[in-house]
C-alpha cells in the first residue's frame, strides 16, 4: 500500500436538524454514523481521532492509524513508517504537524507525507502517551502513564526525554492562560513554559481537599473556564487562575475520561462505559442548566467512548473501544408532550418562526410551541374554535414573506391569524372548505 498519497479534504457532511414531536416525553433520538472495519476502518478499538489542517480524519487504532477523506479510509502501519501500531493520542501543532503516540512511548510525526519516529529514550520505554500539547517556544509536551511529562524539540532529532520533578501518571495536558495545565492521579498541576527550558516549577493546586482526585481530562473555554474531568469526583470547573475550584452539580455520579467543546458552546463528555453527555458550558450557578445523553440507544456504536473530536465542520466524532468510529451529525429527535389532549397531540403540520416559536397544525387547533433552552422553560399555547378558529382540525400552517402565518383546516377552509394580537381572519367562499394543505408563492 502507497502510505504517502494525498488527495482531496474530507468533504463537509450536514443534516439539518429535525424536531419531532409524539405522546412519550422522555425518549430522544440522535442521529449517528457509524463506521467499522467492514468500512475500511483499520480495527474497532479507536484510542483517538484528530483532524489535520487539510480535513482529513485520522484515528489512532490498535492496528495502526485510519485516514478518512469521507469517502474512503487508508490504513498505515509500521511497514508505512509508524512507530508502533498501537495508537493512543494524536495531536496538530502550531505549525500544522501531526503527532502520535504509543504505549510504548515512542512518538510518530507526519509532516510532508513522511512520517518520521522519535524513540523514547532506554529506562523511559513502555510509558503509554496519553495527550500532547505545544508552547510558544517549539517545545513538545507529553503526558505519559508512569513516565509523567515528556519534553520533546523536534529540531534536536532525539526521542522525548522526561521531565524533572514533574508527577509521575499524567493523564490530561491543556495549555490554559499562558501555563501549562497536567491532570494528574494525583490533582492538578500547572507551569509556566519558558524558551528554552525543559526543567519547569510545577505549581500544584490542592484545595480544597475533595478536588484532588485522579484526573482523567482538561478542557479550557473561550469565556477563560478551565474543565475539568475526574475518575471518581465527578466534574469541576476553575474559573480563573488563582480562583478556587468547584464541583459541577447535576450531573450524573460516575469517571469522567474525555472532554472537547464545540463551536457552539457545548462541552462533549465521555462518561466511561456510559455513552457521551452534552452540556452547555454556561452553568446556572454551579449546577448544568441542561444534559443530554447519548448511548447506544441513541444510536451511537458502543457505550466505551475513549476519544471525542469536533471536525471543521462542527461534526462531533467518538472514537470506542470495540464499536470503531462513530459521527454525530448534529440532528436531533426530541419528544415531549406538549399537551395532555390526544387530539393537540396529533401533528399535521409544523414551521418555525424567525423568534424560534413552532407553530403546529393538530387535530385539536393551532399550538404554538416554544421548546426549553438554556434559561429557558418549555411554553405551549393551543388556539381553537373558542379563541376564533374557523375549525379545530388544521390541516397546514404557512409564513408568507410579510409575517402573516395562514392556516387551512379540515373543515373550515383558509383564514390567517395574527401572531400578536391572536386575531383570526377567514377567507372565503372557497370550492371546499376542506383544506389539507397549501403552499407559498
Amino acid at each position: 500500500m502507497d502510505g504517502m498519497e494525498r488527495s482531496g479534504g474530507i468533504r463537509a457532511v450536514a443534516i439539518a436538524g429535525l424536531l419531532s414531536l409524539a405522546p412519550t416525553a422522555a425518549a430522544q433520538q440522535a442521529m449517528f454514523r457509524n463506521y467499522s472495519v467492514e468500512d475500511g476502518l483499520a480495527q474497532s478499538q479507536v484510542e483517538t481521532v484528530i483532524q489535520d489542517g487539510q480535513g482529513y480524519l485520522w484515528s489512532g487504532t490498535h492496528h495502526g492509524l485510519s485516514r478518512f477523506d469521507g469517502h474512503a479510509f487508508t490504513n498505515f502501519t509500521v511497514r508505512d513508517g509508524i512507530a508502533d501500531n498501537i495508537v493512543t493520542a494524536a495531536h496538530v501543532d502550531l505549525p500544522g504537524n501531526l503527532w502520535f503516540g504509543h504505549p510504548s512511548g515512542n512518538v510518530t510525526r507526519y509532516a510532508g507525507d513522511l512520517f518520521e519516529v522519535f524513540r523514547a529514550a532506554e529506562g523511559w520505554r513502555g510509558s503509554r502517551i496519553q495527550s500532547f500539547a505545544d508552547d510558544d517556544f517549539g517545545t513538545l509536551w507529553i503526558a505519559t502513564e508512569g513516565s509523567g511529562l515528556l519534553a520533546l524539540r523536534p529540531e534536536a532529532g532525539k526521542g522525548p526525554s522526561p521531565v524533572p520533578s514533574s508527577p509521575r501518571r499524567v493523564r490530561a495536558l491543556v495549555s490554559w492562560q499562558d501555563r501549562m495545565w497536567l491532570g494528574a492521579a494525583d490533582g492538578l498541576y500547572s507551569f509556566r513554559p519558558v524558551e528554552g527550558d525543559a526543567t519547569p516549577r510545577f505549581d500544584a493546586l490542592t484545595t480544597p481537599a475533595a478536588f484532588v482526585h485522579d484526573i482523567r481530562a482538561l478542557a479550557a473555554d473561550d469565556s477563560g473556564k478551565l474543565w475539568i474531568g475526574t475518575s471518581d469526583a465527578g466534574l469541576w470547573v476553575l474559573p480563573e487562575v488563582g480562583g478556587a475550584p468547584f464541583r459541577v452539580a447535576g450531573l450524573p455520579r460516575g469517571p469522567i475520561s474525555e472532554l472537547e467543546l464545540d463551536p457552539a458552546g457545548f462541552l462533549w463528555i465521555s462518561a466511561e462505559g456510559r455513552g457521551a453527555w452534552k452540556i452547555p458550558t454556561t452553568l446556572d450557578g454551579k449546577r448544568v442548566s441542561d444534559l443530554l445523553t447519548f448511548t447506544v440507544k441513541d444510536g451511537l456504536n458502543y457505550n466505551t467512548v475513549q476519544d471525542i473530536r469536533v471536525d471543521r465542520e462542527g461534526n462531533v466524532w467518538f472514537g470506542t473501544n470495540g464499536g470503531g468510529l462513530a459521527v454525530y451529525l448534529g440532528g436531533l429527535f426530541e419528544s415531549t408532550a406538549h399537551s395532555d389532549n390526544p387530539e393537540v397531540l396529533a401533528v399535521w403540520s409544523m414551521m418555525i418562526d424567525e423568534s424560534g416559536v413552532m407553530w403546529m397544525g393538530t387535530d385539536g387547533g393551532l399550538v404554538r410551541y416554544l421548546r426549553k433552552d438554556a434559561g429557558r422553560e418549555q411554553t405551549s399555547e393551543v388556539f381553537t374554535v373558542a379563541d376564533g378558529l374557523a375549525h379545530n382540525a388544521v390541516r397546514a400552517v404557512h409564513l408568507d414573506a410579510s409575517g402573516v402565518l395562514w392556516l387551512a383546516s379540515k373543515g373550515g377552509g383558509l383564514s390567517t391569524f395574527d401572531r400578536a394580537s391572536g386575531r383570526v381572519t377567514r377567507y372565503g367562499p372557497l370550492p371546499t372548505d376542506k383544506m389539507l394543505s397549501m403552499v407559498g408563492g
